[in-house]
């Protein structure tokens, strides 16, 4: 679904499927858990890289 135009463009064969609600309340479900834990991974990740650069900077 989120590909298909790529997929198209170089040939691909691609089938269509219909989505039923329960694919699309999975869908959003995981938008809705996946999002703000990468978010908060993100900003984990910049905390600890800012620690250890200002580590480095004050040796």
């Amino acid at each position: 679904m989120l590909a298909g135009h790529y997929l198209k463009k170089y040939n691909y064969e691609i089938e269509y499927n219909v989505l039923n609600v329960s694919d699309i309340l999975f869908m959003m479900m995981s938008l809705l858990i996946g999002l703000p834990q990468r978010l908060i991974r993100i900003m984990q990740v910049k905390r600890i890289l800012g620690s250890a650069v200002r580590k480095m900077d004050d040796n």
